[in-house]
């Protein structure tokens, strides 16, 4: 999540745009779910299925107060609205999926590899 905010400090001046869409769903994918394509098992990665056996949710409870005091930092408003919808404990209850494309996914983890 840090490596996230920090590539979009970073990219943010350059192109506004584009670092809010890859922001947004750099934390989708943080915050949610998705089955990989291109592979036969579908199988499926995300806060949920990588943490499934856990049943008490504090640590994610705590996940939810760091992303929080993230998006206070953030001054554009649509940026938190879209950003505050997206909750860890929510991904895994729920087991929210979203999908990505390929280079979607390829365009959301650059950002763990700079961080």
């Amino acid at each position: 999540m840090d490596a996230a905010f920090a590539e979009y400090w970073r990219e943010m001046p350059i192109d506004p745009r584009s670092a809010f869409r890859k922001l947004v769903a750099r934390i989708k994918f943080l915050t949610g779910n998705t089955r990989l394509s291109n592979n036969k098992s579908q199988a499926a990665t995300g806060v949920y299925f990588n943490n499934s056996i856990a049943t008490n949710l504090s640590s994610l409870e705590i996940l939810d107060k760091r992303l929080k005091k993230h998006i206070k930092n953030v001054k554009r408003t649509r940026l938190q609205k879209q950003l505050n919808k997206l909750k860890f404990t929510k991904g895994f209850e729920e087991r929210r999926y979203h999908n990505f494309s390929t280079k979607e996914l390829t365009t959301i983890v650059e950002a763990w590899k700079h961080g």
